[in-house]
C-alpha cells in the first residue's frame, strides 16, 4: 500500500518573481485596475497576446489567484458574453508578500 505525502519547497521571493513573471504581471494589472476586469481588457492592459495571456489566466485560476465569472453582454453589443476576472484574497496576500503593493 502506498501513502501520499505532501511537501513544500521554500522559494525566495526573487526566485518566485523570476519564474512567475507573467503571472505576477497579470495579477498586478488586475490589482491596479481595481481587482476586476473583462478578459479582453486584461490582455490589453497587461500587454499580453490572447494566446499566451489565456494560458496565464488559466494558470492563475487553477492556483486560486483569480476567479472568473461569466457576465451577460450589455444590450445592443455584438459577440459573446464577457468573462470577468477578479482577484482573490490569496492573490492580494501574495502581492503583499512580494512587496508589490
Amino acid at each position: 500500500m502506498t501513502s501520499l505525502t505532501s511537501s513544500s519547497i521554500e522559494v525566495t521571493p526573487e526566485d518566485f518573481k523570476r519564474v512567475n513573471a507573467a503571472l505576477i504581471r497579470l495579477l498586478l494589472t488586475l490589482y491596479e485596475c481595481g481587482g476586476s476586469l473583462p478578459t479582453r481588457r486584461l490582455y490589453e492592459s497587461a500587454h499580453m497576446s490572447r494566446t499566451y495571456g489565456n494560458k496565464v489566466i488559466h494558470k492563475a485560476e487553477q492556483q486560486g489567484y483569480i476567479t472568473r465569472v461569466k457576465v451577460p453582454k450589455p444590450q445592443g453589443e455584438r459577440g459573446n458574453h464577457m468573462m470577468v476576472n477578479k482577484l482573490t484574497l490569496k492573490a492580494k496576500i501574495l502581492l503583499k508578500q512580494l512587496d508589490l503593493t
